[in-house]
């Protein structure tokens, strides 16, 4: 998928400097010489969305011009044996993740879900980045290091890592650099498009690792979504990468967790019980009146649905909701 895209997007001659550049950071040169009409900014971007394992190279870098000629100069962030050292603990972090979380069994799918909620239960989004005494703590929270190392970085970190995992375990993902604005945040956001059995769909970790921390709902809002869902909040040049006409792999048509009624959401509620989930997530349909409805409803919907189970006893139960995205989230507690 990356190479792919990549040619659709640059011209021969860019396409050119790309690889020499990535092939000169690989051998660790510091001066490097490009076309002279070359978009650098874009030609670094994408070195930095494609190469996470090149996490030692600063964000940081100087253009030279001459007559005729132009150079760019790279910046590291580490020493030799920085880098050494490093690169040993992410391989070991990795190493780890996979024994612990992928199965031989698993899909392209199931492979993605254990990166996701790896990356989402086990980093915290750094929020004080931007407030880092030292050069090289930012620099962390936009790689590797800060999040398979450090455990928390920003959003560029989690794309990078989001990236790296599941191309280790065979599963097809970009980054993607726009901008995006919610509750939390406006302005630059790096993200991922996988390609899962095929079809290529949004995966925004970032998003739902800081909701995660900020409600009590096990999210998966921007867990594989089509460009229209994306839209919403995030925009990006549409035409620098594939597209992602529809989400059949998203988290909850794959769970068949999206709720078109009373009687869909009664039955749902009454088989998860009788589970013994201790989760119940879903998301309401997008039909405004019936959502309305669901959610003036929910707590005599869910007390019917007790009276319902077969098999569960239940003393008590929370339920909490992201009204924005109609996602609700419960938590029985069993007898």
């Amino acid at each position: 998928m990356e190479q792919d895209y990549i040619k659709k997007y640059l011209t021969q001659r860019e396409l050119a400097d790309y690889k020499n550049i990535s092939d000169s950071i690989q051998k660790r040169r510091h001066k490097i010489m490009v076309s002279p009409n070359t978009d650098l900014k874009k030609i670094m971007t994408l070195v930095y969305d494609n190469f996470p394992e090149l996490f030692y190279v600063s964000r940081k870098y100087h253009i030279i011009t001459g007559i005729g000629k132009k150079w760019i100069e790279i910046n590291y962030i580490y020493s030799d044996s920085q880098i050494t050292l490093l690169r040993n603990k992410i391989k070991e972090e990795t190493g780890r993740f996979i024994q612990n979380h992928i199965e031989q069994s698993y899909t392209e799918y199931d492979k993605e879900k254990a990166v996701y909620d790896y990356l989402k239960n086990t980093v915290k989004y750094d929020f004080q980045e931007a407030f880092g005494t030292k050069l090289q703590e930012c620099e962390n929270a936009h790689n590797l290091v800060g999040a398979m190392i450090d455990k928390k970085c920003v959003c560029d970190g989690f794309a990078a890592a989001m990236k790296y995992l599941c191309n280790r375990i065979g599963v097809s993902c970009i980054c993607v650099t726009g901008n995006a604005k919610n509750q939390f945040m406006s302005g630059p956001h790096a993200w991922n498009i996988v390609c899962i059995h095929g079809v290529y769909q949004h995966v925004d970790v970032t998003w739902d690792n800081q909701n995660l921390i900020n409600s009590d709902i096990d999210n998966y809002v921007y867990f594989n979504v089509d460009d229209q869902y994306m839209g919403r909040e995030h925009r990006w040049n549409r035409e620098c990468y594939p597209s992602c006409e529809s989400a059949p792999y998203n988290y909850f048509k794959v769970n068949d967790a999206i709720i078109s009624s009373e009687r869909h959401l009664l039955k749902f509620i009454q088989e998860h019980l009788d589970n013994g989930e201790e989760t119940i997530l879903f998301r309401i349909g997008d039909e405004r009146r019936e959502a309305d409805y669901l959610f003036d409803h929910l707590q005599n919907i869910i007390q019917k649905a007790l009276s319902l189970t077969r098999y569960a006893k239940v003393k008590a139960f929370q339920y909490s909701y992201y009204e924005e995205h109609k996602i609700i989230s419960i938590k029985p507690e069993y007898r």
